[in-house]
């Protein structure tokens, strides 16, 4: 015998090795019966005599014989009802079960409904007489009110605007100046025509020192309304003025004039091409060239960037960068590259000439061709950590260099 059963045999039997039994599925409760599957399966005779209660009566004509038939006929299928579909074994109202309490309550409030004497019948509306006919409700006459007229509202004072919210104004595009030094140089320009003009009682006297001011037409504004008329978000200064644009200049004529320029190449933001603008008026650069596409307009932000700058710099927007670079070289200009990767400095190069200085974006710098269009590539002097600046800085230091050169 083995010994780790801790089973004593008698003589005679055998030892039989202790098998695990499964247990059964477990089978929803229910009357009815189960297959072999284990899985339910409803009677067909009814429950039996142990499954139903003395007191238990078989489900009535009243309650569930429209839907599946009577409970205990052997005529028809009992599993399913005149729809076609098996009966839910799980559903209350199932036929395959016998009646509950509820059932039996529905049965009698609805037996005693059919059953009701005639006479005083309650409804929706409350007690009807059944013999009796309804009669509609009087209408009412209708109630006619005067309205008191509204006398009219002494004068009272005009509420500033100050501080209210406006509808967006025009866009950057629209020939606009504002900022004190952008209005105040445009005026000064014998060459720019000034068509209207915006101002606040504070920069009133601003307008009334330029000369040219007397044939403008000047609209004196609040301080809420004069935002409405810039675009939005702009520091305005309480001071716009809508100009027409300066007459164009052909390359030809800065070629042959002009000693030194300066050539964007893919600056895109206003203010850093205002900020050149500045530096170029200051360090004697006669005209900025830059592509028609992606350049903002000489209005707006880069007019107030540039403070006026854009009175005296020629603004010129050309389509191919490369051949004005070619242009310039026909004209004896020498072209340099700015270039973080050059071999030599700015001021290690000869601009005694014409010189003409090509700046790129920053980030992406020069594109190939305008590199490989220019006839020097020149750095700044760095030393510091930081080897790189703003383009708009760049610029001014490379002005500098140019100008300080020229004049040695």
């Amino acid at each position: 015998m083995p010994a780790h059963t801790g089973i004593a045999l008698t003589s005679g039997q055998a030892y039989k090795p202790l098998m695990n039994k499964r247990t059964p599925p477990r089978t929803p409760k229910s009357s009815g019966n189960s297959d072999k599957s284990g899985r339910w399966a409803p009677s067909t005779s009814g429950p039996s005599r142990s499954e139903r209660r003395p007191d238990q009566k078989p489900r009535g004509n009243a309650s569930n014989e429209g839907r599946a038939g009577k409970r205990f006929s052997n005529d028809r299928d009992d599993t399913r009802g005149n729809d076609g579909k098996p009966n839910n074994p799980y559903n209350k109202r199932s036929s395959s079960r016998t009646d509950t309490r509820a059932d039996k309550q529905m049965d009698t409030s609805s037996s005693q409904r059919q059953n009701a004497p005639s006479g005083q019948r309650r409804g929706y509306k409350g007690a009807v007489k059944a013999d009796e006919p309804r009669t509609s409700r009087p209408s009412r006459p209708p109630v006619i009110t005067e309205r008191t007229p509204t006398t009219p509202e002494p004068n009272r004072a005009k509420k500033s605007s100050r501080g209210r919210k406006h509808s967006r104004g025009p866009s950057a595009d629209t020939p606009l100046l504002y900022g004190t030094h952008a209005v105040e140089a445009a005026l000064a320009n014998p060459n720019r025509r000034v068509e209207h003009l915006w101002v606040t009682e504070k920069t009133e006297k601003l307008v009334q020192k330029s000369a040219a001011s007397d044939s403008i037409p000047c609209e004196i504004v609040d301080g809420g309304e004069i935002g409405s008329k810039a675009p939005e978000g702009a520091v305005h200064q309480s001071i716009i003025a809508r100009v027409a644009p300066l007459e164009d200049l052909a390359l030809e004529d800065i070629c042959e004039t002009a000693q030194r320029v300066v050539l964007l190449d893919q600056v895109t933001d206003p203010h850093n091409v205002g900020a050149i603008f500045r530096s170029a008026a200051v360090f004697g650069f006669e005209a900025l060239i830059t592509t028609e596409r992606n350049s903002p307009a000489p209005y707006g932000v880069l007019a107030k960037s540039a403070s006026g700058a854009v009175e005296h710099v020629p603004y010129l927007r050309v389509t191919n960068l490369a051949r004005a670079i070619e242009m310039l070289q026909a004209h004896n200009f020498t072209v340099i590259g700015l270039d973080g990767d050059a071999n030599n400095t700015i001021a290690e190069l000869d601009t005694s000439g014409k010189t003409a200085l090509v700046m790129g974006a920053e980030g992406d710098g020069l594109r190939r061709l305008t590199r490989e269009k220019c006839d020097f590539l020149g750095k700044l002097p760095a030393s510091g950590p930081l080897r790189s600046l703003n383009v708009s800085n760049a610029a001014a230091v490379a002005f500098y260099e140019v100008a300080r050169s020229s004049e040695g």
